[in-house]
């Protein structure tokens, strides 16, 4: 990872107070990407969707820099944990001269006020983008099952992916 990578990911933290999960800063990172924006990490499927053990190991070192600070609190039996950045994580964030991160505020703001289970069905439907609609449906239905999302509930994702991160095409259409 260059030391570039780490400014970008200071830069997504600083546009809000604090993401309430990993889970969360995974799926946001996972659909900037897939927007356009330059980030590096590599994605798998994963239980919840897509999950970059790279990006988990860089908020870690993020973390241990001070760059961030990580609250982490039981929660019926399992850890939350929650980020913040530090002072020193904005004027890294400052650092990040990178022109294609012109204008991400807004959409990091707009994915963060999403819940954790609203960013896993919008980052699983453009995991398997290039399949057709129908086909990511079934896929949602089959690898997403345990959720029970409700018609109505992907039909609000498409809409949001297609109205709010202008992505509408999908790989064969239904």
């Amino acid at each position: 990872m260059i030391l570039m990578d780490y400014f970008k990911l200071a830069k997504v933290f600083s546009c809000c107070n604090s993401f309430d999960s990993r889970k969360k800063v995974q799926k946001i990172i996972y659909i900037l990407k897939e927007m356009g924006y330059p980030f590096n990490e590599k994605f798998d499927f994963h239980f919840y969707g897509p999950y970059s053990q790279e990006l988990a190991l860089e908020i870690e070192t993020l973390s241990y820099m001070g760059i961030l600070k990580e609250t982490k609190e039981e929660n019926q039996g399992w850890n939350q944990y929650s980020y913040q950045i530090t002072d020193n994580g904005k004027k890294w964030a400052e650092k990040c001269q990178d022109n294609e991160l012109n204008g991400i505020e807004d959409i990091v703001r707009t994915l963060n006020n999403k819940t954790a289970r609203e960013l896993e069905l919008i980052a699983t439907i453009l995991y398997f983008k290039n399949l057709s609609k129908e086909e990511i449906i079934h896929k949602i239905y089959e690898l997403k099952s345990d959720k029970n999302y409700s018609e109505n509930e992907i039909k609000n994702a498409f809409n949001f992916i297609k109205e709010k991160l202008f992505i509408n095409s999908w790989g064969r259409q239904s």
